[in-house]
């Protein structure tokens, strides 16, 4: 699907009997955001969201493979000048990354 008023989408579908592809492109210039996601069967999805507006960006990347969870995020905010990376993974482990540009901060947990 190919959908495009200035907006634009674009959709990629794939489905060998649920062997599932999705790759999903949305622009909307009104509120100034494009998000971009990639949704597999093999139980991966990766997202990308930018919204020019709130100067933010957003990077997610989920795996599970029957809860065997991965999580990955990246989250960057130019107003505020931060940047927060998370990994969550189910062995009980996450990772944060928090960075301030303006305070000249970064935080580990």
């Amino acid at each position: 699907m190919l959908d495009t008023n200035l907006d634009s989408k674009l959709m990629f579908d794939t489905n060998l009997d649920t062997k599932t592809t999705e790759l999903m492109l949305d622009t909307n210039l009104d509120i100034k955001t494009t998000e971009l996601m990639l949704d597999t069967n093999l139980d991966t999805k990766l997202m990308l969201d930018t919204n020019l507006d709130t100067k933010t960006t957003k990077l997610m990347l989920d795996t599970n493979l029957d809860t065997m969870t991965t999580k990955l995020m990246l989250d960057t905010n130019l107003d505020t000048m931060t940047t927060e990376l998370m990994l969550d993974t189910n062995l009980d482990t996450k990772l944060m990354l928090d960075t301030n540009l303006d305070t000249m901060t970064t935080k580990l947990m």
